[in-house]
């Protein structure tokens, strides 16, 4: 891929480039079918651009998109290093040699950077989560800013609302709890 040559607007850029390229466009990245994706992240992982992941953590769907993909291209980077590592293990003469152990250097980075995307999107979500999360209020401050209530309310005060909810509270309270024996 990245030894072809494509021109666009005037521009002659390699096919990697190209690809590098439409990663930058979280508009390109929505709406990229997974082959084009893939495509896409390999090209990136031959020519890492920090902007370009970072980029990713924008939106959180772009972020879902390239982790599937990284991983996926992950493991595929992880099975050519096997197949490069047992190539080696057969003793090739010293130029194949010299040749494997090159790729082998490449994977290892390719996979590196691929590692990065995983974790920078994998980040990205789990922080998203963090921010769609609630705090909790638990029952016990509940009830207790419910008996708050109850002793600060003037008698004159009281409605109807407030006596119904407090019914309930008392007879909560008074209720007998089932113990884990008296089921």
């Amino acid at each position: 891929m990245t030894t072809d040559t494509i021109t666009s607007g005037g521009a002659t850029r390699s096919g990697g480039n190209l690809a590098r390229a439409q990663l930058q466009d979280l508009d390109w990245v929505r709406g990229a079918r997974p082959s084009e994706l893939r495509a896409a992240v390999h090209a990136l992982c031959w020519r890492a651009r920090r902007a370009t992941i970072d980029g990713f953590t924008e939106d959180p769907m772009v972020a879902r998109k390239v982790l599937i993909t990284a991983r996926g291209v992950a493991a595929e980077l992880d099975a050519r290093s096997e197949a490069v590592i047992a190539a080696i293990a057969n003793r090739p003469n010293t130029a194949r040699l010299i040749e494997l152990q090159n790729e082998r250097s490449s994977l290892r980075h390719r996979r590196a950077t691929a590692e990065s995307i995983i974790v920078t999107c994998d980040a990205a979500l789990q922080f998203d989560q963090l921010g769609a999360m609630k705090p909790q209020v638990s029952a016990s401050e509940l009830v207790a800013a419910i008996v708050e209530h109850r002793r600060r309310v003037h008698p004159d005060d009281v409605c109807e609302a407030d006596s119904d909810l407090w019914r309930v509270l008392d007879r909560i309270d008074t209720e007998p709890r089932p113990t884990p024996t008296s089921r």
